[in-house]
């Protein structure tokens, strides 16, 4: 911004020391074009700044967000689920596995939770869905007979 901010200056003092009388066509033509050039380098110095203080906001969000990603990533941050029973049930759509907080289950609101991924819902907690542990049996993996189980992990 410097450097455009000293040619704009530069052509100034040029037209200036040409002695171009401003009441003559190219006069006001000449000294209108210096003088939106200054206004772009103004407004081009502002943009800078503005685009510094957005560049600085988004490395501190950034920062927050890889803190926040630490705490909730598997093995990392582990001491902000403490003592907090989580539900993990497989979306019918897409087959991911979804995490949510065993509280929701007996809130009085109605909340649905959905699939991060395919927004399906899988469950609600209105009395619809049965959140009965599943007993896993080692000697039966026939595909057919496995139905989505939720499975309660206390991390």
């Amino acid at each position: 911004m410097k450097e455009l901010r000293e040619r704009v200056s530069y052509l100034e003092g040029l037209s200036e020391g040409l002695e171009i009388p401003i009441n003559t066509r190219e006069g006001r033509i000449l000294h209108g074009i210096i003088e939106v050039m200054g206004d772009m380098v103004n407004s081009l110095d502002d943009l800078w700044e503005a685009h510094q203080e957005l560049e600085t906001y988004l490395e501190a969000i950034d920062e927050d967000l890889y803190d926040l990603e630490g705490g909730l990533s598997p093995g990392l941050g582990k001491e902000f689920f403490d003592d907090q029973d989580l539900i993990e049930l497989e979306c019918p759509k897409c087959h991911d596995l979804i995490s949510f907080d065993s509280d929701i289950v007996e809130d009085e609101e109605v909340i649905e939770v959905t699939c991060p991924t395919c927004d399906e819902v899988i469950y609600i907690n209105d009395g619809s869905y049965d959140l009965q542990p599943a007993v896993i049996d080692d000697n039966n993996e026939d595909e057919n007979d496995l139905e989505q189980r939720p499975v309660i992990v206390d991390i």
